[in-house]
């Protein structure tokens, strides 16, 4: 989902739809992606054009949401992606698979796959700050910060007690929300990147 636009997946072979949520109403039926596994993950630009989706074989696809083309594939292949989100500026999309590192896609040109290393295990959630920064959570129940213009982790945020499934920023860039498995959302005081060392949690609930 991004902003007003929310794409799902319905049963295999069913294709995706993408819906405009204020309105509610279906803005059109996305059949393009052959094949497409509802479990995989969907991803749609910030300026709603284009629709990033991953598959079983693992590919990652960038699709033209009016005209149902696809536009590029991802250099190399992953396995079995879990999670993606684009940057604020739509021209990076990060994702993950279930076996590895955090990926990261220039999607308006053809160079090969950054990589960003640093969890136990997979990252099962992403979500990029306004200003750019990028968080994951992960297996190992931690949250990670990344400064992309060095491509380097910048803090490690610990509170849960299972996987990190879901993460969101505010509009503002000022608070982190994050959801594990152990039941609880936590929500982070976030901060400049130059500060974000300093991040720390505000709150936890038991939904």
């Amino acid at each position: 989902m991004h902003g007003a636009v929310l794409a799902t997946g319905g049963g295999l072979g069913t294709g995706i739809t993408l819906t405009d949520v204020a309105s509610q109403r279906i803005i059109t039926n996305f059949q393009a992606v052959e094949g497409f596994n509802p479990m995989q993950p969907l991803a749609v630009s910030p300026d709603g054009q284009r629709l990033a989706t991953g598959g079983p074989e693992g590919a990652i696809r960038l699709w033209d949401i009016a005209s149902q083309r696809l536009l590029a594939t991802s250099p190399e292949e992953v396995r079995s992606p879990f999670c993606m989100a684009f940057s604020p500026d739509g021209q990076l999309l990060a994702f993950a698979d279930t076996f590895g590192p955090v990926y990261l896609w220039d999607t308006s040109g053809r160079r090969p796959l950054r990589r960003l290393t640093g969890h136990n295990g997979a990252a099962t959630a992403l979500a990029f700050a306004p200003d750019g920064m990028l968080a994951s959570g992960g297996m190992d129940h931690t949250i990670r910060l990344w400064r992309l213009d060095i491509d380097q982790e910048v803090a490690i945020l610990e509170g849960h007690r299972g996987w990190v499934m879901c993460l969101a920023f505010a509009e503002d860039g000022s608070t982190l929300l994050s959801g594990s498995m152990d039941g609880t959302l936590n929500l982070w005081r976030a901060a400049a990147a130059e500060e974000i060392e300093a991040a720390e949690k505000v709150s936890q609930t038991n939904p």
